[in-house]
């Protein structure tokens, strides 16, 4: 990781149970139980201040943020 510390403000576990980190200043991230690793999800055009996650019925992350 780039930075030593990560905030979390919000949690997911969605129905394939990944564990979705959304953080306070360092933005999103993806645990994989399996390996136990976690990756920044930098692909995405976000903020880095993470307010919310949100699986819906059809299966789609939503993220809020700051913007």
């Amino acid at each position: 990781l780039k930075h030593k510390e990560h905030f979390i403000r919000t949690l997911l576990r969605d129905v394939n149970d990944t564990l979705w980190i959304g953080t306070f200043d360092n933005g999103l991230f993806r645990y994989h139980e399996q390996t136990n690793s976690l990756t920044f999800i930098d692909h995405l055009p976000l903020n880095k201040e993470i307010r919310a996650l949100y699986e819906d019925s059809k299966l789609n992350l939503w993220v809020g943020t700051m913007d």
